[in-house]
């Protein structure tokens, strides 16, 4: 049990190294095949909470995800819309919250863990960090969810 943390094979090694975490994050690089391995590992660990990060021009705590993808495409045949993502009200240091939903990879896989972590109530929470920020990701990340599981 613990958190599960996740990214993308975008987010920049140094950057992710000063993160100092317990154990490595899950790392998507092939969006379809790595949910697959995403979905066993969070079968076989059952985490109490999920954290994705990936890097960003500004700082943010995505607040929702949507089930849209690009201009006209569905994450997944569902008529749900969205899911309201865990984050804190006020945000954290110069990590602020969105201001609306993107609807790019992140937000693809976003909706996809939401999608899974829904029913079994495993709050879900995303951040766009701009490197700059990165001591506050690190900050947020020790102060609140110091448990984490191997993947």
């Amino acid at each position: 049990m613990g958190t599960l943390f996740y990214t993308f094979r975008t987010f920049p090694t140094l950057l992710l190294s000063s993160l100092e975490l317990q154990n490595a994050p899950f790392i998507f690089g092939n969006l379809k095949q790595d949910l697959i391995n995403f979905q066993d590992s969070f079968t076989k660990h059952r985490p109490t909470q999920i954290i994705g990060f990936a890097k960003g021009s500004y700082s943010r705590f995505e607040t929702i995800t949507i089930n849209h993808f690009g201009r006209n495409k569905r994450v997944l045949a569902t008529d749900i819309e969205s899911y309201v993502l865990h984050f804190p009200h006020n945000g954290f240091g110069n990590i602020k919250l969105s201001r609306r939903p993107t609807n790019t990879f992140c937000n693809w896989t976003m909706f996809q863990i939401a999608h899974i972590a829904k029913p079994l109530n495993i709050p879900v929470q995303f951040i766009h960090i701009a490197p700059k920020d990165i001591l506050d990701l690190k900050d947020f990340l020790k102060s609140q969810y110091n448990e984490s599981v191997e993947y």
